[in-house]
């Protein structure tokens, strides 16, 4: 298998990274390898698996080496055991600040599998690990727990004008950025709408070089549906971006951290209304726009 999107390409199934395909498993210790390009300190790759189609979870992988020669990267995840089911069904997704592999709507699909052989994994179920519970589960505390509750909904890609600069006030330094010279896009298995360009974002840029995220827009939905979007978060430029924003200088790309929320009266959307959500993307300032992964914190 050999997915590309957004500039990302990964693959499984291969000699160097070897995967189950339509073959029976045991129940403890099946693995996963991804290659991925190019590589990247920023590349995280997640399998989304299911078993018996029942509820989708989520396995983080783990970078075990990079091949410099190649400009490959690898991963490797290793399901948990399986304590029941005879089908395991799954993909790997890769993400890189904003991007990811595969697209959106093949992200929502289960396009590999192997069976599961035999009955459950000899050993004492309560010392062994346990099964990775459903998104939707009862929440149990520990980091463990983290990989399990981010509920992939879209991406996000809004053209953005050049940042229009009210100055340096008491609270810092002031810039306005507004959605131009077009609507911007959201995209995914769960929410797809554009993003209507009465909007944008006033920003306020500490001297640490940490731009304070203040966003209001409004998304319409191809329904015709209203959604108010509000967010706030960090837009990181290093340690002189002050400076270097005062002196119209700044980084081709750099990192964004938001934490959205929705509000609707449509009941068809009405879900939004009760999500935490988080923005990681990044702001492309050679190409002028913004685009980040939307999760939802289950």
């Amino acid at each position: 298998m050999r997915f590309s999107h957004d500039g990302l390409t990964l693959w499984y199934g291969t000699p160097d990274a070897p995967a189950p395909e339509g073959v029976e498993e045991g129940r403890r210790g099946v693995s996963v390898t991804v290659a991925v390009q190019p590589p990247g300190p920023s590349n995280a790759v997640t399998v989304r698996y299911r078993v018996d189609q029942g509820a989708a979870q989520l396995e983080r992988a783990v970078r075990v080496r990079t091949d410099h020669a190649r400009g490959t990267q690898y991963f490797r995840a290793t399901f948990p055991d399986f304590w029941s089911g005879e089908r395991v069904e799954y993909l790997p997704i890769l993400t890189c600040a904003g991007r990811r592999a595969p697209a959106p709507l093949t992200a929502s699909t289960f396009p590999s599998w192997f069976g599961l052989a035999g009955g459950p994994p000899s050993g004492d179920r309560t010392t062994s690990a346990a099964p990775r519970q459903p998104e939707s589960s009862r929440w149990t505390p520990g980091p463990e727990r983290l990989p399990f509750v981010l509920d992939y909904l879209a991406t996000v890609r809004v053209p953005l004008k050049a940042p229009e600069n009210i100055g340096v006030t008491p609270d810092g330094l002031k810039v306005d950025w507004y959605w131009y010279p077009a609507e911007g896009v959201v995209m995914g298995p769960k929410l797809n709408a554009k993003v209507r360009r009465l909007g944008g974002d006033w920003m306020t840029i500490r001297q640490d070089g940490i731009g304070v995220i203040d966003v209001r827009a409004t998304l319409e939905t191809p329904e015709g549906v209203l959604i108010y979007a509000a967010y706030t978060g960090f837009f990181d430029m290093g340690e002189n971006g002050y400076r270097n924003f005062l002196d119209r200088r700044w980084p081709n790309r750099a990192p964004i951290r938001t934490s959205p929320r929705f509000d609707t009266a449509d009941a068809r959307y009405a879900w939004l209304n009760r999500l935490h959500c988080l923005g990681i993307g990044e702001v492309r300032m050679d190409e002028l726009v913004a685009i980040y992964d939307l999760y939802a914190v289950r």
